[in-house]
C-alpha cells in the first residue's frame, strides 16, 4: 500500500475517533486501526511495481516501500483520549456562550427589523442564508483545536470529512421541524389563555371552568353523610348550619335544634 494513502487512512480514523462518545466506541475505532497497521506491513509490498520484481534476483523476496505503523501503546491511546474529550469539553462550552449570545442577538433583529426591514432581509438573503447553503454542502470531519493553543476548536470542514452532505441536511430538518413545533406549541398556549382571559373579561366562564366548578348539588351534598346518624351527635350542628344556608340561606333566627330538625325532614323525604 502506498504511503500517502496508508496515511490519509490513518488521519481519518483520527477525525472518526475525534467524534466517539464512548470508551467502546474509541477501542472500535483503536483496534481497527491496529489491524489494518499490521495488514499495511504486508499488503504494502503489493505495491511494488511488477518491473523491479522481475529485476529482482530474488523474486520471492520483494522489498517493502512505505513506512509500517505501530498500533498505539495505552499511554499513547490515552493522551489521544483525553485530547478528544478536551475538544468536546470546549466545543461544548463555545456552544453555549453561541447560544446566549444568539438570544441577545435575535431581540436586536427583531427591533432592527422595525427600523431597516428591506436591509435585513437582503443580508438575510445574501449573507446569512449563503453561509448556511455553503455549510450544508460540505463534508466535515472532527474537531481540531484552532491553532497551539489549544483554547478553541473549530469543526473540519472540507473534501474528505465522515460527515455528508445529506447527514447534515437530514439533521437540518429535524432541527427545524423541532424549532417550529416547539414555537407552534408556545403560540397555541398563548392563544388559549388569551382565550380564557377574555371569557374572564366578558363575565362568562369557559367550559373547562363551567365543568370544574361544577355541581351545584355537591354543596347539598351533607344529606348523604347525614343520612345515618342525623339525630347522633356525630354531625356537629355547624356543619347543619351550613348546609342548611346553602339551600335557604341566612340561618341566625334558627336554633341548632330547629336546624337539626329542619335537616333530618328533608332528608327522610329525600330517602324515602
Amino acid at each position: 500500500m502506498k504511503t500517502a494513502n496508508y496515511n490519509r487512512f490513518i488521519d481519518f480514523m483520527a477525525k472518526l475517533e475525534s467524534t466517539a462518545t464512548t470508551a467502546k466506541e474509541r477501542d472500535v475505532i483503536n483496534s481497527a486501526r491496529g489491524m489494518f497497521a499490521k495488514f499495511e506491513g504486508t499488503a504494502a509490498t503489493m505495491d511494488v511495481d511488477m518491473a523491479s520484481k522481475s529485476r529482482s534476483p530474488e523474486f520471492g523476496t520483494m522489498p517493502h516501500n512505505g513506512s509500517k505503523a505501530k498500533p498505539m501503546t495505552q499511554a499513547e491511546k490515552d493522551a489521544f483520549n483525553a485530547d478528544v474529550n478536551a475538544r468536546n469539553k470546549q466545543w461544548k462550552k463555545q456552544v453555549g456562550g453561541l447560544k446566549r449570545r444568539v438570544k441577545t442577538a435575535e431581540r436586536t433583529l427583531e427591533e432592527y427589523a422595525g427600523i431597516a426591514p428591506g436591509e435585513l432581509d437582503a443580508w438575510v438573503e445574501n449573507t446569512l442564508r449563503p453561509t448556511i447553503e455553503e455549510y450544508l454542502d460540505s463534508e466535515e470531519g472532527g474537531l481540531v483545536w484552532t491553532d497551539e493553543t489549544k483554547k478553541k476548536v473549530k469543526k473540519e470542514l472540507g473534501p474528505g470529512g465522515f460527515i455528508t452532505p445529506a447527514m447534515k441536511r437530514a439533521q437540518y430538518d429535524a432541527d427545524k421541524k423541532a424549532y417550529l413545533d416547539r414555537v407552534k406549541s408556545k403560540k397555541d398556549a398563548e392563544a388559549k389563555k388569551a382565550a380564557v382571559d377574555q371569557s374572564k373579561a366578558d363575565g362568562k366562564e369557559d367550559i373547562e371552568g363551567e365543568e370544574q366548578k361544577g355541581e351545584p348539588e355537591k354543596k347539598k351534598g351533607l344529606f348523604s353523610r347525614m343520612k345515618a346518624k342525623l339525630f347522633g351527635e356525630s354531625i356537629d350542628a355547624t356543619d347543619l348550619r351550613a348546609c342548611y344556608e346553602s339551600v335557604f340561606g341566612n340561618s341566625e333566627h334558627l336554633s341548632d335544634e330547629a336546624i337539626r330538625a329542619i335537616c333530618y325532614n328533608a332528608v327522610e323525604r329525600k330517602f324515602r
